[in-house]
């Protein structure tokens, strides 16, 4: 048996944001991190500041990146933003929305799907950003979410300590895993397994059941 001990230098970059960080996110060489009002974006070589994105008034709590159109969208109060993935990062697009806070933020080739503080997730079209659905059924904050391998279906985590598998293609609820004590913050699909993290100090693995995973999303 070979075991293997991999050592890691550690590097700080100090006093990155003035206030809490809630997100980060890696686009070839840049690193993006968010607190209240800014999107700051690294070098991760060197962890020079290169540049912050300006027109942001809220906390921004969520990123994602959109690998075929090189975007990088962020949500936070109210609004989504879209900027480019690439120097000098401006930005694109603007989506109002009046639900609130924006916890979380996932992208599929047909939706932009926020999960927001009013517990529900809010569907936008991909290409028009015009709105399309809304998915209740949480009684708690929509803190995270993540797609099944060909993103026809969501799976969320809510501060009402309950994982929702969500059929996209129908706009339904899909099952409710009621496994956790506590607030689920972050949830990940890899393969056939879900995995859900809470404050309950536990993470939950599930083995996915057989279901109907759409060619198209």
């Amino acid at each position: 048996m070979h075991v293997y001990l991999y050592m890691f230098s550690s590097s700080t970059i100090q006093d990155a944001h003035e206030d809490d960080i809630d997100s980060l996110l890696i686009v070839g060489r840049f690193l993006f991190s968010t607190s209240h009002s800014k999107i700051k974006v690294w070098e991760i070589r060197t962890l020079q500041h290169k540049h912050t994105l300006q027109g942001l008034h809220h906390r921004v709590r969520a990123l994602v990146y959109d690998r075929k159109r090189e975007k990088v969208y962020s949500g936070s109060h109210n609004v989504i933003h879209v900027w480019d993935a690439v120097e000098p990062f401006s930005m694109t697009a603007r989506i109002d929305t009046k639900f609130g806070s924006i916890y979380s933020i996932v992208l599929t080739k047909r939706y932009i799907a926020t999960g927001t503080y009013n517990r529900n997730v809010h569907l936008y079209d991909v290409e028009t950003h015009e709105y399309k659905h809304a998915l209740s059924g949480h009684l708690g904050a929509v803190a995270t979410m993540a797609t099944s391998p060909t993103g026809s279906f969501l799976v969320t985590g809510s501060h009402d300590s309950t994982v929702q598998i969500w059929d996209l293609e129908k706009a339904l609820p899909y099952q409710i895993l009621q496994r956790h004590e506590s607030c689920v913050n972050t949830v990940l699909v890899r393969n056939d397994l879900l995995f859900s993290g809470s404050d309950d100090k536990e993470i939950k693995v599930f083995k996915l059941f057989r279901m109907q995973d759409y060619s198209a999303s």
